[in-house]
């Protein structure tokens, strides 16, 4: 039996925490990710106290590097990532089509005037 609280972060967080470690700034992974500041950092510290360890070193006004714990979680996360979207594509293939859209003239009423 799956344990579905045995995942406490979310594919979202993981994505936060890869651009932040791809770019080793704050705020260029928000920049790419089109989110604010405080978004990205709000989860690299959840992610840290969630983990229970540090995932980067701040270096003050230069920037951020990886701890090792944090190269470990990249190279996992890239790998997670990419399962995540093969997963995805695969199971389009079993989408059904949409219902074609209902056009307004089809659309009958006894209150609707013609």
């Amino acid at each position: 039996m799956i344990d579905h609280n045995a995942v406490p972060f979310s594919l979202r967080q993981i994505r936060y925490f890869l651009a932040t470690a791809e770019t080793l700034s704050i705020t260029e992974a928000a920049h790419r990710l089109h989110i604010s500041q405080p978004s990205v950092s709000t989860t690299i510290s959840a992610l840290e106290e969630m983990f229970g360890t540090q995932l980067f070193i701040r270096h003050h006004a230069q920037g951020m590097s990886l701890t090792p714990a944090g190269r470990l979680l990249a190279s996992e996360a890239r790998a997670l990532l990419k399962q995540s979207e093969e997963l995805n594509a695969t199971l389009k293939e079993f989408r059904t089509p949409a219902a074609p859209a209902r056009s307004r003239s089809a659309f009958w009423s006894p209150w609707h005037r013609c």
